[in-house]
């Protein structure tokens, strides 16, 4: 089976330091371990570092049966931008483009954002008679009304009213939608405007893989955590973050809590990995407070030590629409380190904690609330043992990579298989 993976936003296998693959570079094995020919449509530009691949459209190849075609957009500094905007549509104009100059796949996925890559998927598909499954994975072009106030958020669906209509176009043009809840699902189909397919509209959650790292790495690892201050042995009760520092993440009210526990005389350390557009700020907030580490961006066995270092995971994002929708990838990757999760989201995500009893949800933006349920963990060791187990067990039965998308890769191929016959 030849398939196309479209997707813009992660980081690619042939990036400099690409990190821990994401959702489609895990699917992207997968299918290419099972003798699949892959082929991953991304762009030249990094979206999370903020720089280039290449300085034109190119393809790579990074296995025999596994090539990568980056193509070429603008670059940006702000996520919500014109400039964003206008690379997305370069993007997809570009994969119009050379897409009609390679041999017909036997389908396609693709994720969505970005919403001008689904059309441009469709339109292709529809044309040369190939099953296109578009992936929702973030609530485009919901996510865009959500910063205007109630009085305002009217007026911007106007303004925003071509993306409504490509919306609409996409998810009605396609073979099949997944998604990464139930609930994405859905939405998609209301932008679709026609009910559920069985056996082919169906979610997928997010997956995590825990594949061996070499024992040497992974000790260098933990030397790397030693040099600042995190052991076993340190007493500390430490709470871990992997990913972006930005402006959608309620990441003040965190450090503030970490702060005022350390000043209460309590031995808790809050780690945030990563980099992005709150990064000065965060260091502000820190102030000098050994309470808040910012080590930056860290490869995939510092994160694997880091989650054996610490006792829970924080999710500090708003309850918003696409957040209240989700199971972000940070929480089953805090499940794969047998880590409760510190969660901030009301939705899916607390129903989960919840009905698993596998962590704490805390109100939004409010250092008192996390300092409460970080607080119960303090003063309930047995209660964060449990958690944490309930954590281990139920990414060990539910969100392996292996089954996740091994499961996707199932589906792909049986979409596949209809249309050829």
């Amino acid at each position: 089976m030849k398939v196309w993976l479209i997707e813009s936003g992660e980081p690619l296998p042939t990036d400099d330091s690409p990190g821990r693959p994401w959702r489609i570079g895990l699917l992207a094995d997968i299918l290419w371990r099972r003798g699949h020919d892959v082929t991953w449509w991304a762009g030249t530009f990094d979206h999370a570092h903020k720089s280039y691949r290449a300085s034109e459209t190119t393809t790579t190849a990074f296995r025999e049966r596994y090539s990568l075609h980056l193509l070429h957009g603008v670059p940006y500094t702000r996520n919500v931008s014109f400039a964003r905007l206008r690379n997305h549509r370069q993007v997809a104009k570009e994969f119009a483009r050379v897409a009609a100059t390679q041999a017909r796949p036997d389908v396609i996925l693709c994720c969505v954002p970005t919403l001008e890559l689904a059309g441009a998927a469709i339109d292709y598909g529809q044309r040369e008679a190939v099953p296109v499954v578009l992936d929702y994975r973030d609530l485009w072009p919901e996510v865009f009304v959500e910063p205007f106030g109630a009085l305002l958020r009217p007026v911007a669906r106007v303004l925003i009213h071509p993306w409504y209509r490509l919306a609409h176009k996409s998810f009605a043009g396609a073979t099949a939608i997944t998604g990464i809840t139930d609930e994405f699902v859905a939405k998609a189909l209301q932008y679709a405007r026609r009910p559920r397919r069985e056996g082919l509209d169906r979610s997928f959650p997010h997956g995590y893989s825990t594949q061996p790292l070499d024992e040497g790495r992974l000790q260098r690892a933990f030397d790397f955590w030693a040099g600042l201050g995190i052991r076993k042995d340190s007493g500390q009760f430490v709470v871990c973050y992997f990913g972006q520092l930005s402006r959608r993440v309620e990441i003040r009210a965190a450090i503030l809590a970490a702060r005022s526990m350390a000043d209460s005389g309590h031995a808790v350390r809050l780690v945030l990995c990563g980099h992005g557009e709150l990064t000065r700020e965060c260091q502000e907030w820190r102030g000098g407070s050994e309470a808040v580490l910012l080590p930056g961006f860290v490869e995939p066995a510092e994160i694997r030590a880091l989650m054996q270092l610490s006792h829970a995971g924080i999710l500090p994002y708003p309850s918003t629409p696409d957040f209240a929708a989700s199971i972000p990838n940070k929480v089953i990757e805090y499940f794969s380190g047998g880590l409760p999760v510190l969660s901030s989201v009301q939705g899916v995500v607390s129903r989960l904690l919840d009905a698993q009893s596998a962590g704490l949800t805390y109100a939004n933006d409010d250092p008192g609330s996390l300092r409460q349920a970080i607080g119960r963990y303090l003063g309930a060791p047995a209660l964060r043992a449990a958690h944490a187990s309930n954590a281990e067990r139920l990414f060990r039965t539910t969100y392996t990579a292996e089954k996740v998308y091994g499961s996707m890769a199932d589906h792909l191929q049986a979409i596949a298989l209809a249309r050829a016959t």
